[in-house]
Parts: structure tokens; C-alpha cells; sequence
């Protein structure tokens, strides 16, 4: 459905005392003095994760489920909760346990960190990133990781991947082409 009566505001219809509104850093003006609001990207913020909260959402977690970092640039926006979640895996091509990537993230600062559903749903959503470069991967009995969903373009890896589609065979050995950079992790060591 269409939107009607819509117009665009003259600065002097901002009625707000926040500076870079008036200033027109937030808006698109022109030189007549119109402008056209922009949207802000405001990304999900720190908070203080309460113990028994995370502990809840961890066991809700399957056991077997976890993420390999292929090692190649991940293309997300800066400071988003995604960059900030997989930014806590600094081990390229080695699995690290979902329920650990949780537990990193939900201590990412002293004061707090991030929400371990949002964590768990950035995971998946990354999913379908053009190229994903964390896999979200099962492990099976054979020791062996196989991808949980579709992945249509997975970073170092010419062709889709399915679900099923075997990610590490059983000596360790990643099915897709690592890159080897290495970059500083934003965790302390632990």
C-alpha cells in the first residue's frame, strides 16, 4: 500500500534541541532548506547479562552445534551485534562450541556483554551471508562437522553448501579453503 500525504520537513519544522538535527547531520538537505529524514543505525548496545539467565539459554543449546570461523573477512556492519558476536572466535578453522561462542559474548565487556538469544540468532541469520564466513556446523559421532542449514555462498568454498555437507572430516581436516590471516581478538586471553 501506497503512503499518502507524506511530505518532506523544512528544518524549521524540527522542533528537537539534539545539534546534529539541527545541523542537518542526521538528514539529507538540500539547499532550499528541505530535508528528508535518514534513518540511524542504532545497534543492540552492551547490557549486563544476568547469570542464571545465560544458563537457561546455554541449555537450550544443542551440545553438538558448533561454529567455524573459515578465517576470511567478514562483511558486516561495524559495531552491529553480529560483528561483535563472531568477532569473539579468533581461531580460524578450529570449531568452537556454540555454548562457548554464548558464554564469550555474554562477557564481551566487564559491565556486560551481549544477549545470548540474539548471539544464537545472529549465528543463523549469518547464515545466509554473502559469503559467510562463520559456519554454523554440527558435530557428528565420526568427530567429523557437518553444516547445519544452506549456506549459497560460503567464503572459501566455490559452491554452495548444503545441509549435511560435510564442513571437517573426521582427522580435521576443513572441506573448504582456509585463510590463514590472523586478527587481534577483542577477548582477553583466557
Amino acid at each position: 500500500m501506497a503512503c499518502r500525504n507524506v511530505r518532506a520537513l523544512k528544518q524549521s519544522d524540527i522542533d528537537v534541541d539534539n545539534p546534529r538535527i539541527q545541523n542537518g547531520a542526521d538528514s539529507g538537505e538540500s539547499a532550499d532548506g528541505w530535508i528528508a529524514p535518514r534513518l540511524a543505525l542504532r545497534h543492540r548496545g552492551v547490557e549486563p547479562i544476568d547469570a542464571q539467565y545465560l544458563l537457561e539459554v546455554i541449555g537450550r543449546t544443542p551440545r553438538d552445534q558448533y561454529v567455524v570461523w573459515t578465517g576470511h573477512v567478514c562483511t558486516s556492519q561495524e559495531g552491529s551485534l553480529r560483528a561483535r558476536a563472531m568477532s569473539c572466535i579468533s581461531e580460524p578453522c578450529v570449531p568452537v562450541p556454540l555454548r562457548v561462542l554464548l558464554q564469550r559474548a555474554a562477557r564481551l565487556e566487564p559491565n556486560g556483554g551481549l544477549d545470548p538469544e540474539a548471539v544464537r540468532s545472529a549465528v543463523r541469520m549469518h547464515q545466509s551471508a554473502r559469503p559467510a564466513a562463520y559456519l554454523l556446523v554440527r558435530q557428528l559421532t565420526s568427530r567429523a562437522f557437518v553444516a547445519v542449514a544452506d549456506i549459497a555462498v560460503p567464503a572459501g568454498r566455490s559452491r554452495p553448501i548444503a545441509a549435511g555437507d560435510l564442513i571437517i572430516d573426521g582427522r580435521g581436516q576443513p572441506q573448504f579453503t582456509p585463510h590463514r590471516a590472523q586478527r587481534p581478538s577483542i577477548m582477553a586471553a583466557e
